[in-house]
């Protein structure tokens, strides 16, 4: 076969795939009328399994073309999906390269989280056509200019394709339990590092997730239509060329006459920025102030830390929770709106807006506009009128799990002080008010779960697991006994009859019900118990039968080791859903004897220690068990040191990846402390460690 490739190209763009594989096939016909052959390749008698690939790329191709007007360029376009591989996908020209896990689906193996991980992470790929292969990096520095601009691409297209509001909370939450944490902790660095050992290790959430909220961020200063100038200006001016994350900015000024050098320092300085709000209200003048510094806080290598230029959106509700229209005083060209875009660029700066009539709430940073954190006096009075009230769904949403982590830290602390813990009967019932939302039952779901256990553990100091377990406990327990015939009543009015039903309508559904399964299992109760056990005999699609199962395991529910021995025996030759089943019993967060059972698993026939998905979902999984990987003996940092001494062996890039599960250790208390340094500098003491490792370890040593 001879290639012709009119297009020149980084060398890490080539890739070339052979095998006897099964392939569909479909077209495309792009906006200028050309026919493009869509191919899809995977193992034989896995290509039942790829027609929502396809309709997801498909979509894709659409998509870029109408809101960014990228065409593809080629007649021919494929997409390989492979068991054996190190990362979820890459780019490569007309060749996208896919872990199969991102690929496969049907639902009786995948899940409905599976499903939009899979349309997101097909088109995060085919938009690396424009983004990434057509203009590419300078060096691996610029790694973010094609991966934050296009992880923001694959958000914006996730929001079109399902529900903006639900998709913004999401990347949030990941953001606050992934990327703040790396921003906070040892491996701390810029969305464009000053240097590095092995460009793998900074595959990261800092360059990814990160470096899209700074797309984000330009997107809100610009404005929509001023921001798709620029980004058509970018691909027009650099097409064919490797250039650098100051190539795009100046595309972004150029199209605005918006003077963007201090922002570019977000480029540059690495931790998450504080921002502190205080409020003034005058009555005889009718004015209101909003008063505002920010900081960030030192990290490895940076001690100094110069103002950002920060855009935050806020609108101000009065008592009704209607938004005030806003006009900032001193400006005579403002006119009035509803919310609007603040800059803060200094230390500290005010803010005054004029015919404010009384005094009002303020709704701050709405949409997440900025990757801060924001302190603002609220109460919980305040913090409850924003769950009801706040239009912006995100507001309502952070309000909710600004409360449940206030209550939760109370308890902590009183737990920690030997005091008498005290119900928080108004948590309650404005926790349970996501119950009554009849009209959108994924917000629901995604609103009645409380912080991780992860997320608050990166809020406190000298942490003690157990205790913060415990006060989560308190508060999660009290809450599902008080209103446990609600949680039953949206149990069953939740059901859907259309296993195979994977619209909108049905996916939020299974969402909310499944959650309020996970509270009501907790009761212990046998019949509860029993619902949970008759969900897994009776469920046929892999998102109720995986959310059965995990909540047979992670309460100990009687029956929950015939319900494990099922599911193999049906899936054991499915290696996807066998992940599946190794993940969920090392996350098992019930069982006391999880660490002997993931030791168990890693002789098991189920388990391969060469490939990467079996290592994620295993030991992954055992990591993110929060209570058992920090056993007060050191039991868990013990494993999990071994196994990135025994994986380094043979694959440096995995063991690298394994080696950040120890995450931001030294917010744990001191004895927890000892035992992670003593594992890391084990892991450092091993000959012929590699590169990869020592930088990760070496570095998450720096104080």
């Amino acid at each position: 076969v001879v290639w012709e490739d009119p297009f020149p190209k980084s060398s890490y763009l080539f890739a070339l795939v052979a095998g006897d594989l099964a392939m569909i096939e479909d077209t495309f016909i792009t906006l200028s009328g050309k026919s493009v052959t869509l191919r899809i390749y995977a193992q034989k008698g896995k290509e039942n399994r790829l027609e929502y690939a396809m309709k997801s790329l498909k979509k894709a191709f659409a998509w870029d073309e109408k809101a960014f007007g990228r065409e593809y360029d080629f007649n021919l376009f494929n997409l390989v999906a492979v068991s054996d591989f190190n990362m979820g996908a890459m780019e490569n020209k007309s060749l996208n390269i896919f872990n199969d896990k991102l690929v496969l689906a049907n639902p009786e193996t995948a899940t409905d989280t599976d499903y939009m991980r899979i349309e997101s992470v097909i088109a995060h790929e085919y938009f690396h056509n424009w983004s990434g292969d057509r203009v590419t990096a300078r060096d691996w520095f610029n790694l973010s200019l094609k991966e934050g601009f296009t992880v923001y691409r694959e958000q914006e297209f996730s929001a079109d394709m399902n529900s903006r509001a639900l998709q913004r909370i999401n990347d949030v939450l990941f953001l606050w339990r992934v990327q703040f944490p790396e921003d906070a902790g040892p491996l701390a660095h810029p969305v464009r590092p000053e240097s590095y050992m092995e460009i793998d290790n900074f595959y990261t959430s800092t360059v990814y997730e990160k470096g899209a909220e700074l797309i984000r961020m330009q997107e809100k200063i610009l404005g929509k239509d001023l921001f798709r100038k620029a980004t058509d200006l970018y691909f027009s001016r650099h097409d064919g060329q490797a250039v650098t994350i100051d190539d795009f900015v100046k595309c972004m000024e150029d199209a605005s006459n918006i003077d963007l050098s201090q922002f570019k320092r977000w480029y540059s300085q690495a931790g998450t920025p504080e921002v502190e709000v205080k409020d003034e209200y005058d009555p005889e003048k009718q004015t209101y102030t909003l008063f505002m510094t920010q900081k960030t806080n030192p990290t490895p290598m940076q001690e100094k830390k110069d103002p950002l230029f920060i855009p935050i959106e806020i609108a101000l509700l009065n008592h009704k929770g209607e938004e005030i229209p806003l006009i900032l005083d001193g400006d005579d060209l403002d006119t009035p709106a509803n919310s609007k875009v603040l800059i803060l660029d200094s230390p500290e700066k005010s803010f005054v807006f004029k015919n404010i009539q009384e005094k009002p709430l303020p709704s701050l940073n709405r949409s997440f506009t900025a990757p801060i954190n924001i302190a603002f006096p609220y109460t919980d009075k305040d913090l409850v009128f924003l769950m009801a009230k706040d239009t912006d769904p995100f507001i309502r949403w952070s309000a909710g799990q600004k409360y449940a982590l206030q209550y939760i830290k109370s308890v902590y602390q009183d737990l920690m002080q030997n005091k008498q813990l005290k119900l928080d009967n108004n948590f309650n019932n404005a926790f349970a008010s996501y119950l009554d939302i009849a009209d959108d039952k994924m917000f629901a779901a995604m609103a009645l779960q409380l912080p991780s256990l992860q997320y608050l553990f990166e809020q406190l100091e000298d942490v003690d697991i157990d205790i913060l377990d415990t006060a989560f406990k308190y508060v999660r327990d009290n809450f599902v006994r008080e209103f446990k015939s609600k949680l039953l009543a949206v149990y069953h009015a939740n059901y859907v009859s259309d296993p195979f039903d994977i619209s909108a309508s049905a996916v939020s559904r299974r969402a909310l019900r499944n959650r309020v399964l996970a509270y009501l299992a907790t009761l212990k109760d046998e019949d509860t118990d029993s619902l949970v056990r008759e969900q897994y005999r009776n469920s046929v699609n892999m998102t109720d039968v995986q959310a059965s199962l995990a909540i047979l395991l992670n309460n100990q529910i009687k029956g929950y080791e015939d319900a494990l021995g099922d599911f193999y025996w049906h899936f054991k030759k499915d290696p996807l859903v066998v992940n599946k089943w190794l993940m969920l019993q090392a996350g098992a967060e019930g069982n006391s004897q999880v660490l002997a059972e993931v030791k168990k698993l890693t002789k098991h026939e189920a388990f391969n220690w060469k490939n990467p998905n079996k290592v994620y979902a295993l030991i992954g999984a055992f990591s993110n068990n929060f209570v058992h990987f920090h056993a007060k003996d050191g039991s868990g940092y013990d494993f999990l040191a071994d196994t990135i001494i025994h994986i380094d062996a043979f694959n440096p890039l995995v063991a690298s990846h394994v080696a950040t599960f120890f995450g931001n250790w030294r917010k744990l208390d001191e004895k927890r402390r000892k035992l992670v340094e003593k594992n890391l500098n084990k892991i450092l003491n091993t000959q012929n460690l590699s590169k990869h490792v020592w930088e990760i370890v070496s570095k998450s040593m720096v104080k």
